[in-house]
């Protein structure tokens, strides 16, 4: 198994960035072909108090060439452009990670 995952530092506007990330990108996330599982998390702090990040997505996928096809679809380029152009996007760093 492979992941796609992205976190956002916390937004000035957490009302206004919820309301985007759930109404209107995580739909267009959800459509993504061969994913296997979408998880997003609120990040609530961490062991030493509050956390620069406030939002957590993983996308799971069987294998690296699955995952890239998927990001690289149609769906997975209009959720890339969602973000650009929702002004969120900025808040957002993203890696590959692995099973091991």
């Amino acid at each position: 198994m492979v992941k796609w995952t992205a976190v956002y530092k916390k937004p000035e506007d957490t009302v206004a960035f919820e309301k985007w990330f759930t109404e209107q990108h995580l739909p267009i996330c959800r459509e993504w072909p061969d994913v296997e599982s979408i998880e997003v998390s609120r990040i609530t702090g961490s062991p030493r108090g509050d956390s620069e990040y406030y939002w957590l997505f993983e996308a799971t996928y069987t294998d690296q060439d699955t995952m890239m096809k998927s990001l690289m679809s149609e769906k997975g380029m209009a959720a890339a452009m969602d973000a650009r152009s929702s002004g969120f996007g900025s808040l957002m760093t993203s890696f590959f990670s692995e099973g091991v």
